[in-house]
């Protein structure tokens, strides 16, 4: 289940799906010395573009696999999608873990030549069990084309995906307010562990 935010910054709802417009998205890495546990606590080594961490990404010996649990990378690959719900004033940030990244870049392959830009039509997110190789069921995300904006709604969010490309460049690892400029996260759960924005 989505967690989705609410009024109530203490309370979230839970759904199974929910539609968006995705505004913006980035890679992003995240290497903890110790098991990640969930809440805000910043990586111990982390890239808001995918490529520079501590250093060099692709020469880093914890972007091996073999170096995590189960013959995992022990730094972590995700996309953080900033998202606009129909009715929000504020986006809210999704960060999609490895087990759904090659689900999305199908998808921005499918609605990229139809759409021209992941930010020109309405996504829908729903969320399916899978198991890895080794046996550990988890949940992945899942993307559905639902509509293409008119003109005018395409204006409307250009503007905004302008403003959120500028701050994301700024808004740290599990951040979930951001200087009142993107109030809200949505996380799901992956091998029963919260997804943190």
């Amino acid at each position: 289940m989505f967690e989705m935010p609410t009024d109530n910054p203490e309370e979230t709802e839970s759904v199974k799906e929910f539609s968006a417009v995705i505004l913006h998205h980035h890679p992003l890495r995240a290497y903890y010395k110790e098991a990640y546990t969930g809440g805000t606590n910043p990586p111990d080594c982390g890239s808001f573009d995918g490529v520079i961490g501590s250093g060099n990404c692709a020469d880093c010996i914890y972007n091996e696999f073999g170096t995590g649990v189960n013959g995992a990378k022990a730094c972590k690959e995700k996309r953080r999608l900033y998202l606009l719900r129909e009715g929000d004033i504020f986006p809210m940030i999704l960060s999609i873990p490895t087990g759904s990244l090659k689900a999305f870049s199908r998808y921005l392959m499918k609605c990229l030549p139809k759409w021209g830009a992941s930010n020109g039509g309405v996504t829908k997110f729903t969320l399916m069990k899978a198991t890895n190789s080794g046996g550990i069921v988890y949940t992945k995300a899942q993307f559905q084309m639902e509509r293409k904006l008119t003109d005018e709604e395409f204006a409307l969010v250009q503007g905004l995906t302008e403003n959120i490309k500028h701050w994301s460049q700024n808004i740290a690892f599990g951040v979930k307010s951001m200087d009142n400029h993107i109030e809200k996260s949505v996380t799901y759960s992956d091998t029963a562990k919260p997804i943190g924005a």
